[in-house]
Formats: C-alpha cells, structure tokens, sequence
C-alpha cells in the first residue's frame, strides 16, 4: 500500500506521458522493449548488466526498489520454514557474512562487466540486519548486551577480514564492497533498536520533533521524485542559474524545494487514499 502505488505512477508517467524526446534529452536509454523489467520489479538485474548503469536516467534509483520488493517475497518463505528462532537467528548473521563473501568476489572476478552495487544477493544486507533485530526481539532476548555481542563479531570479522586481505588483494579504494555496506547497516540497525528500545531516551524524543516527523511522512515520495526532478529540470534551471550565482548550492535548494512539494501533493491527493486500505491488512 505505501510502495507499489507511487511507484507504478512514475512509470506510467516516464514510459506512457513524457515526451520521448524529452527523456532523451536526460540520458533515459531504456528502450520500451525493456521496459518489461521495471513493471515485474526486476529492474536491479537489468541495470547491474548493462553497459550503461545510468542508462535508465530518471529511474535509475528504482534497482533499490527492486532489492528490497524481491527481499520481501524470500522472507516471509525463510520464516514459514525455519520456525526455530534461534537457528533463524544463526541463519540471518551467516547469511550476512555470505553476502559479503559474494560481494567479495562479484567485484574481484567481475569488477569491469557488472555492477555488483544492485544486484539482490550483495546489496540485501541493510533489510537482512533490520530482520535480524526483529528476529532477536522475538526471542525474547532483545538486550543491548546480546545486541553487542552480534554486532561487534560481525563487525571485527568483516572489517579484520579487509584489512588483512588489503595489502594483498589492494582493496582499499573498495571497502564500501568489502565490509563497508554491512558495517553501515549495523550502525543504523543499533539507530534502530535505540528507537524502538522500551525506555524513554533523548534520542527518541529528538526523531519526535516536527521537521523529522514531516520529511518522515513524505520520505518516501521525496525518494521517488528525486531523480525524476533532477533529471528533467536540471538543464533548464542550469541555464538560469549558473551565471546569476555560479555555484550549485541554489539549484541544488531549488530542486529539493520542488521535489518535496511533488511529495506533499501526490502523498495528499494520491497516496494517502491507498494508506487507508491498510485497516483490510490487519496483523497482531
């Protein structure tokens, strides 16, 4: 209900509304032959074996969209046939680090041919470590300590295996593919168990103040729009631009004024009508 609605809009208006000539002023390669791949959520494949990662211009972004919709259809089946929560457990921190192994080698044996950045099995690892809180939490062992104690393992062999393999292999203008993206994912996974922790805190009152809260609420939409906007203004605000100020910084505040602005429109007029089949989806 939040995801498909907003999403299928833009490609109905990419492939279906805006002028071809239009799209290939912004660098929009994307034939309507492959067009196919965008509406089965298979974008992120396509994109990662094409010549041309950019080639899709404004909805480039979308091979994201792609990881996390194929995620959600693999999780609830490991769940269903793995009902033992501590071997689901175990499961989700090994199949953390096999993610990493096969990025590891994705860009090792293939680095000049593929884009390992979008593909499904080496880019997962952000949704896969918010599934393992949730996993823990139901545990029943949801504890800073037990928290720290998986993070920090997982943390010490990622970064110690990088900084071991580095001299060897030269990999440090790579550690993003190595062990950074994980190490990322982590952090944010502790951002979230400090939010959804039981006692009161500084840091859950500050994500309750108003700015947060409203770009919170039109996220989302802002993450749709934004490659879009910048894409189709981009030139021509350009053109206005940079002789009166010489610097991006006003183009820059612009185009996030509009995009948050398109957000706002199509979350009120649009997306919250479809928010509200959610009360046909209830979960305890």
């Amino acid at each position: 209900m939040r995801i498909f609605p907003i999403y299928y809009l833009c490609l109905a208006i990419i492939f279906f509304i805006l002028p071809d000539q239009l799209l290939l002023d912004t660098g929009f390669k994307t034939s309507s032959a492959d067009q196919w791949w965008f509406w089965a959520y298979l974008q992120n494949w396509f994109i990662a074996t094409q010549n041309d990662p950019l080639g899709a211009g404004p909805i480039t972004h979308f091979w994201t969209l792609a990881v996390e919709e194929q995620f959600y259809l693999l999780w609830p089946l490991i769940i269903f046939f793995i009902r033992d929560l501590k071997k689901l457990l175990v499961i989700c921190i090994a199949i953390l680090i096999i993610i990493n192994v096969i990025r590891f080698f994705t860009w090792f044996y293939f680095m000049d041919n593929i884009d390992q950045f979008s593909f499904t099995l080496t880019r997962c690892d952000g949704i896969l470590a918010g599934s393992t809180l949730a996993v823990l939490k139901q545990t029943g062992q949801f504890q800073k300590s037990i928290l720290l104690k998986i993070t920090s393992i997982i943390l010490i062999m990622l970064n110690g295996i990088y900084f071991l393999l580095g001299p060897v292999f030269d990999l440090r203008p790579n550690y993003l593919n190595i062990a950074g993206y994980t190490s990322i994912s982590i952090f944010f996974t502790w951002v979230l168990y400090l939010t959804i922790s039981n006692s009161p805190s500084l840091f859950q009152k500050t994500l309750l103040i108003f700015p947060l809260k409203f770009f919170g609420k039109y996220s989302y939409g802002i993450y749709v729009f934004h490659f879009p906007v910048m894409y189709l203004f981009h030139p021509t605000i350009e053109k206005w631009f940079w002789p009166l100020f010489g610097s991006r910084i006003p183009e820059t505040l612009l185009l996030i004024c509009i995009e948050v602005i398109l957000a706002f429109i199509v979350y009120h007029l649009y997306e919250k009508h479809f928010l509200k089949l959610k009360k046909f989806f209830p979960y305890a």
